[in-house]
């Protein structure tokens, strides 16, 4: 039995201090809350820290999709689309700053040895639960799916998640095939 004692979340105005707490092997998953919809990705990495400046950097940079408030995308991350923006950067350096405010993530230390096999079977639950964009309050936005090749029990620990909303996001999302520990 594997558990994940989650942490955070994480996001703007409230990174750690100290950057051993987010370095190291770590699973996460992030969400961008917007008026009807929750967009759900999981990770992994080596070293978390990294991670993150890579997720921060790339959406600074308009490597990702943006979306306005209803959760439809403004910007589509392609060539084209790269030089539009470039061309009007106070609109879409507005569309970066609402989705950076957005952001928030989570994580759980994980042994390098069961990173890949976790994430695998917290994408594989997602995908088959919330698999459509716009159709669900939740859903998916990892586009990878790696094979599950051995089982894996997980415990979900949410005791030291500070967000009420995100508490209800990880329940939501996972509740139906993973035993929690809560606060209460």
């Amino acid at each position: 039995m594997l558990t994940l004692n989650w942490q955070g979340p994480i996001g703007i105005g409230n990174w750690p201090a100290a950057s051993d707490e987010i370095s190291g092997p770590k699973i996460y998953f992030s969400i961008l809350t917007y008026d009807e919809s929750v967009v759900v990705y999981i990770g992994r990495s080596k070293d978390f820290r990294s991670r993150l400046r890579e997720h921060l950097s790339k959406m600074l940079g308009l490597g990702y999709w943006l979306r306005n408030s209803s959760c439809e995308r403004v910007y589509g991350a392609k060539d084209d689309a790269f030089f539009t923006a470039v061309d009007d950067l106070p609109r879409y350096f507005s569309f970066i700053q609402e989705e950076i405010s957005r952001w928030k993530f989570c994580y759980a230390d994980c042994g390098e040895d069961v990173l890949n096999q976790v994430e695998a079977k917290l994408i594989s639950h997602l995908k088959d639960h919330f698999p459509y964009e716009g159709k669900n309050k939740y859903w998916c936005e990892n586009s990878r799916q790696e094979k599950i090749t051995e089982q894996i029990d997980i415990t979900m620990n949410i005791r030291c998640v500070s967000d009420i909303s995100v508490e209800k996001c990880l329940q939501d999302c996972f509740g139906s095939a993973f035993k929690f520990e809560t606060k209460n």
